[in-house]
């Protein structure tokens, strides 16, 4: 069960995220949930809403049910929130490549809850032009189900003018079909110099690209161009960084450390921070 403390800190969490919005109404549309639900718990009426609510918000709000918020600057780290720093201050179109495993996911989480007006959309195979953009402008806390393409890049332009500093992070973009890599083109034309965005991937996605342009297919000159003409190739977590994450988590033992380290990374030394979460969260369990 979770006790009121618990409630009152994400309550305060949800309070911050909906700073980043015009109305409560934009921010509930940005979570998903309902408006009511919002209210209530920002009233501290919470006593009908369910654990199972608490534990989405929780997540939906970035507020970890763990004790405390452990963080490590690890290169990684430092190198995605550069990125986004450049793109959010002077609007710039970036794409950044990251090996997986090397804490793309908790740079990009962490800026979100640190920052104000980020938005962000996480792509699938199934993805679909249409659903990319509407899922933008429910981000920005605007309902947009109904209208064409061009209508619904017309409102994200109008968003994203109406904001200070808007940042859009792309997630996982190397996942999705051809049509939305082609509705790239259209974003950047639209709100060119108007918000920052920015394309995570793999480096499967650098190569798609590169292949693509290789080979003379339509419209992959166009889509480089506007990434800038290159990638940003985010350095990958090594040994120093996981020992570094292992020690921010309360291990002392050298020798803990030194079986987490070498349990997690391969043998040019790059280290899988997943598999160093599972390491510690293992060493836990067994103190």
């Amino acid at each position: 069960m979770i006790d009121n403390t618990t409630k009152e800190a994400i309550k305060q969490q949800l309070i911050k995220f909906c700073e980043n919005y015009t109305s409560d109404n934009k921010a509930s549309t940005a979570l998903g949930i309902s408006n009511a639900y919002v209210s209530q718990i920002k009233n501290g009426k919470w006593d009908a809403i369910s654990d199972d609510m608490w534990r989405k918000l929780s997540k939906l709000v970035g507020f970890s049910m763990e004790d405390g918020v452990i963080h490590a600057d690890t290169r990684t780290y430092v190198a995605i929130k550069q990125c986004f720093d450049n793109s959010k201050l002077y609007s710039n179109v970036m794409a950044a490549i990251a090996r997986s495993g090397s804490g793309k996911t908790y740079a990009l989480d962490r800026y979100r809850q640190l920052s104000q007006n980020v938005f962000y959309y996480k792509c699938k195979r199934s993805t679909t032009p249409k659903e990319f953009l509407t899922e933008l402008l429910r981000s920005m806390g605007k309902n947009a189900t109904m209208g064409s393409i061009a209508a619904l890049l017309r409102q994200l332009e109008n968003m994203c003018e109406r904001l200070e500093l808007p940042i859009i992070i792309i997630d996982e973009i190397e996942k999705t079909k051809n049509d939305i890599l082609y509705l790239t083109i259209d974003l950047y034309n639209t709100i060119h110099r108007k918000a920052g965005i920015v394309y995570l991937g793999t480096p499967y996605f650098k190569e798609r690209i590169e292949r693509g342009v290789e080979r003379g297919r339509m419209c992959f000159p166009e889509i480089l161009s506007r990434l800038g003409g290159k990638f940003i190739e985010v350095p990958s977590a090594n040994s120093k960084d996981a020992a570094m994450v292992v020690r921010a988590h309360g291990i002392s033992s050298e020798l803990e450390v030194t079986e987490i380290v070498n349990d997690s990374s391969d043998n040019f030394r790059n280290a899988d921070l997943r598999r160093v979460d599972r390491l510690i969260h293992s060493k836990k369990i067994a103190a």
